[in-house]
């Protein structure tokens, strides 16, 4: 499957099939395997959220898969653009 990213991350037209838990959860994997071939021993990635209700609870799944495959993680606390977060 194809998944298209922007500035601000991973995009989709339409929040209610396109944040499922599966979807988010094969993406996080795409991004944690691509940060943990060749780049450093540990890496640190903030995770952040916008107003959307689905935004705010896959944020911290997330940011709990990122953990559990041994990055640092930065879960913003409030919605937060990723240009502001950086």
């Amino acid at each position: 499957q194809v998944y298209r990213f922007g500035t601000s991350g991973y995009r989709t037209a339409d929040a209610d099939t396109g944040f499922t838990e599966a979807i988010v959860r094969q993406v996080t994997q795409a991004i944690a395997d691509y940060w943990l071939e060749g780049k450093p021993a540990k890496p640190a990635l903030v995770v952040s959220f916008d107003r959307r209700p689905i935004s705010l609870q896959r944020a911290p799944q997330v940011a709990q898969w990122l953990t559990e495959r041994g990055f640092d993680v930065y879960l913003t606390q409030a919605d937060t653009p990723i240009p502001l977060a950086a």
